[in-house]
């Protein structure tokens, strides 16, 4: 008996654990039921500008304009969505049995499915597997699932899913994007008529649409809204109104505002460091959205495009193709306008769906304004300072100006005002090439892939490749510290990561010096006028032209905006007059002139200090100059005296220089003499007529070892190396050495190694033929003044 009672026993546990292991097995069915993530489908790339304005919009990989998940709705929406589709949608657990019965007596009593009973969150569950066939048993299992889904999400949660990934006509998927395709406006703007209209349109989109059946589609929208009113859920007046409005007649296109920013966006998220998406249901594939809110300004945006594509229009009949610009809010360095190319399209090799704002391009000089800055701060110049620019060659590299001009000396803000190629040259010569350099990678110049060394003192001229990005952030930078504001890296969206930039090693003082020398560019054509019109605008400026007419640049400073443009052809074909100046400074100063117009900098005298200096030269002041009161920066150490101004002693008529040798003191007169070496008084005196070379000493009193020589040797300089190639005939190729005089018309003799060569007046010009290995060169003038240089020629490179 026992016995029996003990096999029961085991039965009933051996039955109850099955049971139970049967539960926790439905249970945990149950549990993952859901799909992970729960929506996998691509979504449109959808880019908007700082107030949520839609600037543009591509196509979802399937074909769909599915716009990225909502994160609010509006309560117009919200109420009419829940009236048509789910009343009870607060209260049920998923489904509800009440819409299901009366589905089913519908559907039986018509022998055909004319309603669903679905709530909305079984009409989700149905998109999220992508609608499959409908069956009692595909209904039973959307019942399961609905119940998990609405344990694990909030019914918030549920009506945000549902309203981004239902159907609304065509290929039209989500409120987000129905909203703009039908009304031309984002979702939270909607009316009570819009709201209802879309509330409805899910129901049978195929069916019913904007532009199809549109009786149908009215009675739908206007029995809706009758209901809402019935239980008060909207007031007479929103009635009214509601149900006057017009229904669409078709879909509008969305907006093309920024295709080549939102075409970069999609394919080098890395390239604006973007940050994970956040505030997104986990429900959703992340890794398939693509909605980013811009620090762009609509208004900005869109007077900068119509700018670009006019200029275009212009440029191209000259053979000019491609023009990129951006606008940035220099305080804050959010790009507040962003054009990537002149136009869009994707014609075959016509390059205009490339995005140029990221591309390196040749700088030209349009870094010569950081290189001036940096002086400044280290103390090496003064903005009257001035700066040798005569003929040069270094290491077989000999820069030219623009004009293919040489004024002996000009002062290095008017060198840099002028833009002049030799005087940055030098400049750069005497800071250094690895300290300019350093300064640039630290300012943010991302593109100096090259050691210092391999871009030698080119990277002045355009030596080294930069972006128009990178290239309008370092004047960005110029515009904060003038400022004294932080160093704050550009960005175009809010979801972009800060990354550290060290930023340009610039005080306040420095920062506006270069801005102050850039103000007096010559603008081009009738611009240059622009000191004569009291409504014109003040902006710092600075445009660059790349070797071979390939680039042409421009980028402009006030304390509230800064704009920079690239003109040129992206294929890198040169042209004649693709110049900064002529190509892409008019367009600069025209979107300049289509922002508001702000006050200019305020000078920084807490990061100024006042110097004496001489007026004629720049030069700390000595008793021996005339002295005028500059600005330099506040811990500047320049010390550097004037090495041009000396007291000397001539006759009583002043036309010869004496000393107390050949003199009696009685019949002398001291006089202060701005003098300049001769190979650069050579060409200065050219340029300006008032300059006057140190008298020369009388004969009786010529003394060799105290008068410093007037003869200077232009080229080649002490150390030379000099290549001389191999011309066709095998005979080695000659070359031509130069000298100055302070008196040109002086007659003088020229010898190599000892060996007399011939003479030359006024122009001190004589063709050498050397051999390789190193050379005396040699020259005197008829007063025994005389000057000497030892070069090498190299037998091969």
């Amino acid at each position: 008996m026992w016995v029996s009672g003990l096999r029961l026993c085991a039965k009933t546990r051996r039955a109850s654990l099955i049971s139970i292991l049967g539960l926790l097995a439905l249970l945990l069915g149950w549990w993952h039921s859901l799909p992970s993530p729960f929506l996998s489908v691509p979504y449109s790339w959808v880019l908007h500008d700082r107030h949520g304005q839609l600037l543009e919009a591509r196509i979802a990989a399937d074909e769909q304009w599915r716009f990225p998940p909502v994160s609010s709705l509006p309560a117009s929406y919200v109420e009419a969505l829940i009236e048509f589709e789910d009343q009870r949608f607060h209260e049920h657990i998923g489904f509800d049995w009440m819409a299901i019965a009366r589905a089913f007596y519908l559907n039986l009593s018509s022998g055909r499915v004319v309603s669903g009973g679905s709530t909305i969150t079984m009409q989700l569950i149905r998109i999220a597997k992508k609608n499959p066939r409908r069956t009692y048993t595909e209904k039973l299992l959307e019942i399961v699932q609905a119940t998990r889904l609405e344990a694990k999400l909030s019914k918030q949660e549920i009506l945000y899913l549902y309203a981004s990934h239902a159907p609304f006509g065509g290929n039209v998927v989500g409120i987000r994007a129905a909203s703009w395709r039908y009304f031309g406006r984002q979702p939270d703007e909607l009316t009570w008529g819009e709201s209802a209209l879309l509330a409805v349109l899910p129901n049978s989109p195929s069916y019913i649409r904007p532009g199809v059946n549109q009786q149908k589609l009215i009675l739908k929208r206007n029995g809706l809204l009758k209901r809402l009113l019935a239980k008060n859920k909207l007031t007479q007046l929103d009635y009214d109104l509601a149900i006057a409005e017009p229904l669409p007649q078709s879909m509008l296109a969305f907006p093309k505002m920024a295709p080549h920013l939102i075409d970069s966006l999609s394919t080098n998220k890395a390239l604006f460091r973007l940050k994970t998406l956040s505030g997104t249901s986990p429900e959703v594939d992340t890794d398939n959205l693509g909605s980013y809110s811009s620090t762009l300004d609509w208004q900005v945006q869109r007077g900068l495009k119509l700018i670009v594509e006019s200029q275009a229009s212009e440029l191209a009949l000259s053979n000019i193709h491609h023009l990129a610009a951006i606008v940035v809010d220099t305080q804050s360095g959010q790009v507040l306008g962003y054009v990537g190319n002149a136009r869009y399209d994707f014609e075959p090799h016509s390059g205009f769906a490339l995005d140029l704002v990221h591309r390196p391009r040749s700088t030209g000089s349009i870094l010569k304004p950081l290189l001036y800055a940096s002086m400044l701060e280290k103390g090496e110049i003064t903005p009257n300072q001035l700066v040798a620019d005569v003929p040069v060659k270094f290491s077989g590299y000999a820069p030219e100006n623009y004009d293919l001009k040489f004024r002996g000396v000009v002062p290095a803000k008017q060198a840099l005002a002028q833009s002049l190629n030799i005087p940055a040259v030098n400049m750069l010569k005497d800071h250094g090439i690895h300290t300019f350099y350093d300064f640039l990678k630290d300012a943010g110049m991302t593109s100096l892939f090259r050691p210092a060394d391999d871009y030698g003192l080119p990277l002045i001229l355009g030596g080294a490749e930069g972006s128009l990005w990178d290239m309008t952030q370092l004047y960005v930078q110029l515009g904060q510290l003038a400022q004294s504001l932080p160093v704050t890296p550009m960005s175009i969206l809010s979801t972009a990561d800060t990354y550290p930039l060290k930023g340009a090693t610039l005080s306040a003082g420095s920062a506006w010096l270069t801005l102050e020398a850039l103000v007096e560019v010559n603008r081009p054509g009738e611009l240059g006028f622009w000191k004569q019109y009291s409504s014109a605008r003040k902006v710092a400026w600075k445009t660059g032209t790349s070797f071979g007419f390939r680039d042409a640049w421009a980028i402009g400073v006030t304390p509230k905006y800064t704009v920079g443009v690239w003109v040129g052809n992206a294929e890198g074909t040169g042209t004649v007059g693709l110049t900064g100046t002529q190509a892409a400074a008019p367009v600069m100063f025209d979107i300049f002139n289509q922002l508001p117009k702000t006050d200019w900098f305020q000078k920084p005298e807490y990061s100024l200090k006042s110097v004496e200096v001489c007026e004629q030269d720049g030069y700390l002041a000595s008793r021996y100059c005339a002295p005028v009161k500059i600005d330099l920066p506040l811990y500047s150490n320049y010390s550097t005296v004037t090495p041009y101004h000396r007291r000397i002693h001539v006759d009583k008529a002043g036309d010869y220089r004496v000393s107390s040798r050949c003199e009696s003191i009685a019949n002398m007169k001291s006089v202060n003499w701005f003098s300049l070496p001769p190979h650069l008084g050579h060409y200065f005196q050219k340029t300006n007529s008032d300059y006057s070379p140190m008298p020369k000493w009388r004969e009786d009193c010529l003394n060799l070892m105290s008068a410093r020589s007037p003869i200077s040797i232009v080229y080649p300089k002490k150390g030379y190396k000099v290549y001389l190639p191999t011309v066709l005939s095998g005979k080695k190729s000659s070359m031509v050495a130069e000298v100055a005089h302070t008196y040109s018309a002086s007659e003088l003799f020229w010898y190599l190694d000892s060996e007399y060569l011939g003479s030359t007046k006024d122009i001190h010009k004589m063709e050498l033929a050397p051999s390789y290995g190193a050379h005396d060169l040699l020259v005197l003038d008829e007063s025994g003044n005389q000057s000497s240089t030892r070069f090498h020629v190299l037998n091969k490179r």
